[in-house]
């Protein structure tokens, strides 16, 4: 089993056919599927609802940070928290939970992950994985191949150094 990461805005948003049928076969093979977004919790679960993606659990930066009160409001009615908590907390999730493999469309998370970062090119419909490998994310069967494989790859990798710490 292994636990898989999801961005939502520009990368769910941008194809959710893909990631309903992607999520769908994950979870129905026994994978976790959480769903990691800068959004309001409860109006990102409804369109998640809306867009039929299956998930086991759906985390909210914009939650979390209003819970630890570092949320700034501007006056156009957006909200602000610092870039240097808010680049890094996706990857602290990640590590937190032992997610596996994580697609976002925002290059700059990337540095903050220790394991499998996915840069996801919605023009190409693929990813860089940890910026060196391209795997193709069109057809979802595939794809979830693609991704157990690096996965396994990674942790193979990680137990030869003998460092656990980095999974």
């Amino acid at each position: 089993m292994i636990k898989i990461g999801l961005d939502f805005h520009g990368t769910i948003t941008n194809d959710p056919d893909f990631f309903r049928e992607l999520s769908e076969l994950a979870m129905d093979k026994g994978h976790e599927v959480h769903i990691i977004t800068g959004g309001f919790h409860k109006s990102e679960a409804g369109i998640l609802k809306e867009y039929g993606i299956k998930h086991t659990q759906v985390f909210s930066m914009y939650d979390y940070f209003k819970g630890l009160d570092k949320v700034t409001y501007c006056e156009d009615g957006t909200f602000r928290v610092d870039d240097e908590i808010w680049d890094k907390t996706k990857g602290e999730y990640c590590k937190e939970y032992g997610i596996d493999f994580m697609i976002d469309d925002t290059l700059k998370y990337g540095k903050h992950f220790k394991t499998p970062y996915c840069h996801y090119d919605a023009k190409s419909f693929s990813g860089i994985v940890n910026g060196r490998h391209r795997i193709a994310l069109s057809s979802p069967a595939s794809s979830l191949d693609d991704i157990i494989k690096h996965v396994s790859d990674h942790k193979s990798t990680v137990l030869r150094r003998g460092s656990v710490h980095d999974l």
